[in-house]
């Protein structure tokens, strides 16, 4: 057996070698810039317009097959300015730029999106917005998947989306058949989905991600050789409070997403910077601008949108599936946002939390959209919502309340957050907290308003949040069997979550630490 491990392992190092020469031979033959890595390992910057790959880029032929043979045999895929290329979904993979210099449209007949499994903290979809009318509590239809993202990044490190073009997602089909579908009069169900929809760019369990716009790519083929995973800058990239509409020249524009537009699910060490995301508002919505789902360690600046739900999000699960994964989204800077008039944007936190959030900031931003700061937990979804901050925000409303939308996936879950720690500094929206008095143990603990002149704390005293204690959690058993964490949680044993093992996904959980720094010590 140890022979003939060992003989496999030759025989695939062997292999590969062999396939990275011929096709470094071949690319440079084919006039693709070919240089060596960080890593001695020789990559390749390739125009996908170059007759090796053939793209034709006038926005009426398919360039798929192009553009997907560039991302198989290159490091660096370049979609050169002036030019519109669309295209059916694509996947990115580790120790890979994508650059969009000219216009990326996405393929809107349905049959080029496979279905795919769904989130395993979400579980069943629950598109409900495209769904038939009354199939379900809160739209939930047990055995329904999803369509696969526009851009998908899976299992992977070091991964950059950037340029100074556009991605648009085309997806005026996908909302006019939603309305259709869903409301009256027509109610056609023939246009209701079987899946949700696709998102514009979706990663998972990727270590090292960046969606960045960019001066445009030089057509000498050079291009800065991406850091290494983990990397963030060290100070902010200067931005105007609110810019004009047309497009500046270091920003990528993500327009038109069928669904949610960015979407890192289960990611760390995320850096997304220099966007104008963009969606009409008199639409079916859902279009939200960034969603932040169960991830850690992110910065996300220097952003103009203007759609029609959500501008900056934070999420982490779903109900059951969410509660028990366990997955929080903490350790997040989100600042120089500005989500103009026209558009529905602002900051968001939920409804989908049930995996909890901490330590999270948003500063330095104006929102002048329909909705402002909206943080919206819900009976049933549980979680918690720890060290949470707002500060110099120019905003018209800022809401904390407790929705009933969270459908419960056994019977008497009636469970709301734990809501500590939560703080608005320069804040000069009107505000309401009445969530607080529907929170776990009816209070929001140690809430503090400080020079916002329009809002005031609760009347009752802001008590100290109670003690609490912390087990670590590396393995989850979800919808597709015992799954590994991307990285040791550290789950609240005070809040309610993950305490039930009659939910679908279950997962134990060990320890009983004093702090969460401790627990993080020791589960890491």
């Amino acid at each position: 057996k140890k022979r003939l491990r060992a003989k496999a392992w030759f025989l695939i190092q062997t292999c590969t070698m062999f396939g990275v020469t011929v096709a470094v031979t071949l690319l440079a033959a084919a006039g693709v810039v070919v240089a060596s890595g960080s890593t001695g390992r020789p990559y390749a910057t390739c125009d996908v317009t170059a007759p090796h790959f053939g793209a034709v880029g006038d926005g009426v032929t398919r360039d798929t097959t192009a553009i997907r043979t560039a991302l198989a045999q290159c490091d660096v895929v370049v979609l050169p300015a002036g030019r519109t290329f669309l295209s059916g979904p694509l996947n990115l993979t580790s120790n890979q730029v994508f650059v969009v210099d000219g216009t990326f449209l996405a393929s809107t007949a349905r049959r080029d999106y496979p279905i795919i499994l769904p989130l395993m903290g979400y579980g069943w979809g629950d598109d409900e917005n495209c769904f038939p009318p009354g199939t379900a509590p809160h739209k939930i239809v047990v055995g329904s998947y999803r369509y696969s993202p526009v851009i998908g990044v899976y299992h992977a490190s070091n991964v950059t989306i950037t340029g100074s073009g556009v991605i648009d997602g085309q997806g005026d089909i996908w909302w006019q058949n939603c309305t259709e579908c869903h409301y009256p009069p027509g109610n056609n169900s023939a246009l209701c989905e079987v899946a949700s929809r696709p998102k514009l760019i979706e990663t998972q369990f990727v270590n090292g991600l960046r969606i960045l716009g960019a001066l445009p790519h030089s057509s000498s083929g050079t291009i800065t050789t991406p850091s290494a995973a983990g990397s963030a800058p060290t100070a902010p990239t200067p931005f105007p409070p609110t810019p004009p509409p047309q497009r500046w020249p270091k920003t990528l524009t993500l327009q038109n997403s069928p669904f949610w537009t960015v979407t890192p699910s289960y990611s760390q060490n995320i850096h997304v910077s220099d966007l104008r995301i963009l969606a009409p508002l008199d639409r079916i919505g859902n279009t939200d601008g960034v969603n932040i789902d169960s991830c850690r360690n992110v910065l996300v600046e220097n952003i103009w949108i203007q759609n029609s739900d959500d501008g900056v999000c934070i999420k982490s699960g779903l109900n059951g599936f969410g509660l028990n994964l366990g997955i929080p989204t903490e350790n997040v800077l989100i600042r120089n946002i500005t989500c103009p008039p026209g558009g529905r944007g602002g900051f968001a936190i939920g409804s989908e939390m049930s995996g909890g959030l901490r330590n999270v900031t948003y500063r330095d931003s104006v929102l002048d959209g329909q909705r402002g700061i909206n943080i919206k937990p819900s009976v049933g979804r549980g979680g918690y919502i720890q060290d949470l901050t707002f500060q110099n925000i120019v905003v018209r409303s800022v809401g904390l309340g407790m929705g009933s939308d969270g459908e419960p996936l056994m019977p008497g879950n009636d469970y709301v957050p734990l809501i500590a720690n939560v703080h608005f500094i320069n804040v000069s929206g009107s505000c309401g907290f009445s969530g607080c008095a529907k929170a776990n143990q009816s209070k929001c603990f140690n809430l503090t308003v400080v020079g916002c002149p329009h809002c005031a704390a609760p009347s009752s005293p802001s008590d100290p949040p109670p003690p609490q204690t912390f087990a670590c959690k590396t393995t989850a058993h979800t919808l597709f069997g015992v799954v590994d964490l991307p990285w040791g949680v550290c789950i609240p044993l005070n809040a309610p979550v993950n305490l039930r093992p009659d939910y679908p996904n279950w997962g134990p959980a060990t320890g009983n630490y004093g702090s969460l720094d401790e627990c993080k010590t020791a589960c890491q």
